[in-house]
């Protein structure tokens, strides 16, 4: 802190001045995490019900979706949106399947690496990835 002063006829007054100079060394820029599942249920191994924010967009939810199967060599993950109750078994309700807003599989057998979605709810979902929807 610097201080100026100022010097009347009766007394001496002190005004503080912050200084934007620091000592203090400059912080790294941190990456940015990618988006992740808010919410997974696994029901078996390589088997999880998860919830996931549909506006980050179709890669992301791709890349999150992958990221929770770990080094499953088969995995499926079935999305939903933030916010609802997520199954906890197979079969799923009537209800529970037309809430779904992405459906992943992963084999690393085969090479299969595949998301589904909802695209009047995904964004920047590529044509060929939209599941029929009734």
């Amino acid at each position: 802190m610097i201080k100026f002063s100022v010097v009347t006829s009766t007394a001496l007054i002190l005004f503080p001045v912050l200084s934007s100079c620091s000592d203090a060394t400059p912080k790294e820029t941190s990456s940015v995490t990618p988006p992740a599942l808010i919410e997974i249920n696994e029901v078996l191994p390589g088997t999880m019900f998860a919830t996931f924010e549909p506006t980050l967009g179709y890669a992301p939810m791709q890349t999150a979706a992958k990221s929770a199967c770990g080094s499953e060599a088969i995995c499926k993950v079935i999305i939903f949106p933030p916010n609802t109750v997520l199954p906890s078994q197979f079969p799923m309700t009537d209800r529970e399947v037309s809430q779904q807003i992405g459906n992943y599989t992963l084999n690393r057998n085969t090479g299969a690496d595949e998301l589904l979605v909802n695209c009047a709810t995904v964004t920047g979902a590529p044509k060929g990835a939209c599941a029929a929807t009734e």
